[in-house]
């Protein structure tokens, strides 16, 4: 089922604020509007598609700009964390 308009949280921006328990070492945010996802990651702005059900939340096809980093490792582990 596509996320869609009648879900409490769509609309609205959720910034990373811990990975694996840590503090998140770089910033990040992501956002949920009718049946996509879209976002800020350390560098690129990134967006996919949303599904979901009673128990997950599906993100695929994500595509992202490729803007060059100067820590390249932090994309990388943020983009691992929304596979």
């Amino acid at each position: 089922m596509p996320l869609g308009p009648e879900v409490p949280f769509t609309d609205e921006v959720f910034t990373l604020i811990a990975v694996n328990g840590q503090p998140a070492p770089y910033s990040a945010d992501i956002s949920f509007a009718g049946g996509r996802v879209a976002g800020q990651g350390p560098c690129n702005r990134f967006f996919g598609a949303l599904t979901y059900d009673a128990t997950q939340l599906r993100i695929d096809n994500i595509g992202s700009t490729r803007m060059a980093c100067p820590d390249l490792a932090h994309e990388a582990e943020f983009f691992a964390l929304l596979d």
